[in-house]
């Protein structure tokens, strides 16, 4: 399992309070990585950070100083252009650090790790600081920096999670249960650090031996993360644990016995804490999406729901229960934090699949995409049973609904919603367009064409490759872009779309 994992880098996060308050910040949405997240402030520690057993103090500061403009254990000499020229350069940190005191940062209160599914993975220590103990009295505010953040605010743990549930911030999911820590333990105004510490710590320790960490995007959706036989760069896919009562499991995916056992741990969890499970939902056909589903209705007793034509392509090879068609909606229960009735609609999108399916819940605007975006990579449409044309028009439907936030079956959540979604178009008509101009070129073979378009992809994923040139060639006959009949490439073609 180690070896399947993203390489760590070390990481220092700022939980600032406020009296009984605690300050967080909407990430830029721009930003790949958590874009319109809300987070705690912090982030990598930099060669500038040195090398010693401050080196975790030195990143809180220079990123407290660099988000939010604020000096913390600042003696004296420092500048307004000193954040400015900061920004500019990280070098200059080199310069300001003795104008702080590393030493008065107090011990952390937690450490988290990021779970290997991430293609982006840190070793987090969290700090809790004082506003007034940190700066001194004053009338100091975080002032947020738009390259990575666009605003910030106060709210007690309460109310971030309150607000959380309520659909109206998203919040990176450690924060999610760093602040229901905080809730359970009565956080306050008159709350110590060590309080808080021994709150905490007990959170990290567990999180980091639970089998798969709980992951809350969305209030919509518990995400389990399961190592699956997939294409890389996805090493594992996401099986999602959606509504209340009832509740349903979204792809149960993984052919290995220690997975499927972790994924009925969690789903086991979630039962003790009140959901009541009704079915098993199937996106489509492929086996990264199904390898837990027969295993899981023996194990749990759960039916297995899909399209039709999921269910045709799936004849002897698994038995479905149940028909999902395009535009039904199935009951989640009560809505967190609200009580008010939701459900999930189904959208048919085919195109990576005939028969593949998109999941919406009517209360957050959480879209389970299944295979319709990866987060890591660019969707294969295979030839022999994908369609990019089709695929295309499922994308700009999926962009009518206008979600806010999706979860896709391959790699983390994205808070951009339906701009990941114009994302992947615009992407696929570029490669359409590369496409073109090599065959204008004088390219006459598919590896030639491959060989062009897709020049940073390693050897061994350059058939794959090859398999998108072909489904691209039919898309761009179908326009009346191209036509070369009785040409090696369409005989060549042809081969690839019958294999």
């Amino acid at each position: 399992m180690s070896a399947l994992r993203s390489p760590l880098r070390e990481a220092a996060a700022l939980l600032l309070r406020r009296g009984g308050e605690i300050y967080l910040a909407r990430r830029n949405p721009r930003m790949r990585f958590f874009g319109n997240f809300h987070a705690a402030i912090g982030g990598a520690v930099s060669a500038v950070d040195g090398e010693g057993t401050g080196r975790l103090a030195s990143a809180l500061l220079r990123e407290s100083l660099e988000e939010i403009g604020v000096a913390f254990f600042a003696r004296n000499g420092l500048s307004a252009g000193d954040r400015r020229r900061l920004l500019e350069s990280s070098e200059r940190w080199m310069e300001l650090r003795r104008h702080f005191d590393l030493e008065s940062v107090p011990a952390p209160v937690c450490h988290l790790v990021t779970p290997s599914f991430y293609p982006i993975r840190f070793d987090t220590t969290f700090y809790c600081l004082d506003l007034e103990d940190a700066v001194g009295k004053g009338t100091v505010s975080p002032d947020p920096h738009p390259t990575e953040l666009v605003e910030g605010g106060w709210s007690t743990p309460e109310g971030w999670i309150r607000r959380w549930r309520q659909g109206e911030v998203q919040l990176v999911p450690p924060l999610v249960l760093i602040l229901e820590g905080l809730v359970e333990m009565g956080f306050g105004a008159d709350s110590s650090l060590e309080e808080v510490r021994r709150a905490l710590v007990p959170l990290g320790e567990w999180i980091e031996a639970h089998p798969s960490q709980p992951i809350w995007n969305s209030p919509a959706a518990r995400l389990v993360y399961l190592r699956t036989p997939t294409v890389p760069p996805a090493l594992h896919t996401n099986t999602y644990l959606v509504g209340q009562d009832p509740a349903y499991v979204v792809d149960p995916a993984s052919p290995h016995r220690e997975e499927r056992e972790t994924l009925l741990r969690c789903l086991d969890e979630e039962i003790a804490r009140g959901r009541k499970f009704r079915a098993i939902l199937i996106t489509h056909d492929h086996p990264d999406h199904l390898g837990a589903a027969e295993w899981l209705r023996a194990e749990r007793g759960l039916p297995i729901w899909a399209h039709p034509l999921t269910a045709a392509q799936l004849e002897g090879r698994l038995e479905v229960d149940g028909s999902i068609e395009d535009g039904d909606c199935l009951p989640l229960g009560r809505r967190p934090g609200t009580g008010e009735s939701w459900s999930l609609r189904c959208i048919h999108t085919p195109g990576h699949a005939r028969g593949h399916l998109c999941f919406l819940d009517d209360a957050y605007g959480t879209l389970l995409a299944g295979d319709m975006v990866s987060t890591l990579s660019s969707i294969l449409i295979d030839p022999q049973d994908g369609d990019l044309a089709a695929y295309r028009r499922s994308l700009e439907r999926l962009i009518e609904w206008r979600p806010r936030m999706i979860l896709p079956a391959h790699g983390p959540a994205d808070g951009r919603g339906a701009a990941l979604l114009r994302e992947q178009l615009a992407h696929r008509e570029s490669r359409s367009e590369q496409v073109l101009a090599s065959l204008e070129r004088g390219a006459s073979r598919v590896e030639e064409i491959v060989a062009e378009v897709y020049a940073e992809l390693p050897p061994e994923q350059r058939a794959l490759a090859g398999r998108s040139v072909v489904s691209i060639l039919r898309d761009l006959q179908s326009r009346g872009r191209w036509s070369n009949p009785g040409s090696e490439l369409e005989r060549e073609s042809a081969i690839l779309r019958r294999s």
